[in-house]
């Protein structure tokens, strides 16, 4: 297997993996934009003082909305949005981590999927 002797891939600890490694992006993501931010000279205390609870809503929600992301592609939408299927995510480790990795650091954008989902429900009666 592509998987043998790495990480916790079986079980219900392959999930803890996949909110770790999405919570490791979600913070890297956070770190990236305040360093882009402070590096353009736009990062005051100003700023910190009123994002700064943006950022603690990103790091708890982030793993719930990865796993619900991964339910998705269980349920095939990823294959028809990404071209990655389920055997491909379940076939390797490294493929799994890095998609949750890119889940948590684009934590913003992938909530995006999510709202397009949304708008593309017919409402509900009145």
């Amino acid at each position: 297997s592509k998987n043998d002797g790495f990480f916790w891939i079986t079980g219900y600890w392959k999930w803890l993996e996949i909110v770790f490694w999405g919570e490791f992006g979600v913070i890297v993501g956070i770190l990236v934009w305040v360093c882009t931010q402070a590096e353009g000279g736009k990062y005051t205390k100003g700023v910190f003082k009123r994002e700064r609870y943006w950022y603690l809503a990103e790091v708890v929600i982030g793993p719930i909305v990865i796993i619900a992301a991964f339910f998705l592609l269980k349920q095939s939408v990823g294959t028809i949005l990404t071209g990655i299927t389920e055997e491909d995510v379940r076939g390797s480790i490294y493929l799994t981590l890095g998609i949750s990795f890119t889940l948590g650091l684009f934590i913003r954008r992938t909530l995006g999927i999510f709202n397009f989902i949304k708008d593309k429900l017919p409402l509900p009666k009145s």
